[in-house]
């Protein structure tokens, strides 16, 4: 049962991250893309 608990809080806890990279990166791709707009 611990075992089994310990699995699903570690792939939680990657997707979690996952997602989070995820958001960090579209927020870096939204400035980039509006710092280029404000330099045209």
């Amino acid at each position: 049962m611990t075992v089994k608990a310990t699995k699903l809080a570690n792939s939680l806890f990657s997707f979690y991250e996952f997602i989070v990279l995820l958001r960090r990166r579209h927020m870096f791709i939204l400035n980039f893309a509006a710092n280029a707009e404000n330099c045209q």
